[in-house]
């Protein structure tokens, strides 16, 4: 009975690790369609405000391009908030300084050489969630977000383009 025992063990073990890995594929990919999404409603705005544009050129009012330049701005925020998601369930951070994806835990970016955040506190922060007495925990989440932030409003000045799902090593889209 022990064979047994031992083969049932393994068993449920490996059903575990499948189920678990099936709920990441699932959250990746809703990740994914989310993403997808904003970038088609991104465009639909560009659309709208360059019809604006045109319209305003015409006629002399401006208004209306000020809500449309906002409104894609928050679409960007989204997406960016996304990708950050998507990152941290692909166990990746990205270079502040370049944008190059990093494997979880690596202390230089390996495109540009920049020194990363530590990961080490958010996933002190994430195991902890009850633990709020931390504050160096708080300043990097705070720090990177407004990074992003800046980065996310200069691509919408320079006619930026949809922000693509990347690859999470599965070769499935």
């Amino acid at each position: 009975m022990t064979i047994f025992d031992d083969i049932l063990a393994t068993a449920k073990s490996a059903a575990d690790v499948v189920g678990k890995k099936a709920v990441l594929v699932k959250e990746l990919s809703r990740l994914r369609l989310t993403m997808a999404e904003l970038n088609k409603e991104i465009s639909r705005n560009f659309e709208a405000l360059g019809r604006l544009v045109y319209d305003a050129s015409k006629s002399g009012n401006s208004y209306d391009v000020n809500d449309s330049v906002l409104a894609i701005d928050e679409l960007y925020e989204e997406l960016s908030a996304l990708s950050e998601e998507l990152n941290r369930l692909r166990g990746r951070t990205v270079c502040p300084c370049c944008g190059h994806e990093n494997v979880l835990g690596a202390t230089f970016c390996n495109k540009c050489g920049t020194r990363l955040p530590e990961q080490e506190e958010e996933e002190k922060a994430e195991a902890e969630p009850g633990d709020t007495e931390e504050p160096d925990t708080a300043a990097p989440v705070a720090d990177d977000a407004g990074d992003e932030d800046e980065e996310a409003a200069a691509p919408a000045a320079e006619a930026p383009r949809p922000v693509e799902p990347e690859d999470d090593g599965t070769g499935k889209e």
